[in-house]
Parts: C-alpha cells; sequence; structure tokens
C-alpha cells in the first residue's frame, strides 16, 4: 500500500493490492460503464441548447438544408455534429460554428447593461435529409 493510499485511507482492496474476485470487478464495471452512457447523453443533451429559429435561419433550411442552433460555449465542432447525428437521425454534412456578442442595452434609466454572449451553430444536413425539431428522440 503507497503513501497516497495511507493518506486517504484507502485498504489493500480499493487500491488493487490485495487478489479479489472478478465478479465484484465485473459488475463494478458494469456500472461504470452505464454511468459512462448516461453522462454521454447528458452531454447530448447540453450541447444543443435550443434551435435558434430567425427569418433568416429559416430560409437558410430551405434554400441550402441548413439548420441553426444556439449551442453551449464549450462546445465543439464535432460533439454538435453527433448531438444532431444522434438525437435527430439525420447524416450532418458539415457544422459551422461562430461567437455571438452580448449586444449592450440601456434602461430608462440609461444605465447600460449586456446580454449574455452566446454560441450559435449552423448545421448543414446531407442532401434529402430533413430535420424536425418536433421529432427528438429520448
Amino acid at each position: 500500500m503507497g503513501a497516497m493510499a495511507k493518506r486517504f485511507g484507502l485498504g489493500a482492496r480499493e487500491t488493487g493490492d490485495a487478489p479479489h474476485d472478478s465478479t465484484v470487478e465485473g459488475g463494478a464495471q458494469a456500472a461504470a460503464s452505464a454511468a459512462e452512457a448516461t453522462a454521454a447523453t447528458e452531454r447530448l443533451y447540453a450541447v444543443l441548447v435550443e434551435p435558434h429559429i430567425t427569418e433568416k435561419a429559416t430560409q437558410l433550411g430551405e434554400a441550402s438544408n441548413q439548420y441553426a442552433f444556439k449551442v453551449a460555449k464549450s462546445a465543439t465542432k464535432r460533439e454538435i455534429r453527433v448531438a444532431v447525428e444522434t438525437l435527430f437521425g439525420v447524416k450532418v454534412e458539415g457544422v459551422t460554428t461562430l461567437n455571438v456578442k452580448g449586444r449592450s442595452k440601456r434602461n430608462f434609466r440609461g444605465v447600460v447593461s449586456r446580454k449574455k454572449a452566446w454560441k450559435k451553430a449552423y448545421v448543414r444536413l446531407a442532401a434529402g435529409e430533413d430535420l424536425d425539431y418536433a421529432a427528438v428522440e429520448t
């Protein structure tokens, strides 16, 4: 048993120094993989915040099969692609992202405040694919 194990009060079983039953390990691995799957699913829903429905986004959807989403600030293009493909069951051809700066706003007293900055993603679907916001697979 090492110094770190002693410091954190871990016994021989927790450090892996003692032999143990493989069925316990298999059960722990199954629980860990189930927890990872749940975390991955939660991340998919955290990546896509909401669809960004504007006149421009609607025209893009009709003209070039692109759809706009508000996404998490930490989301990568790869995560956005996987989230859209998994949740909507479509094939994504490309993802373009941009950071939208929060605009300044004055209240009636003239005090300036700022809206929050956010991230937008334009998702281009493969030819023949269509996105239905109401048909999200759960």
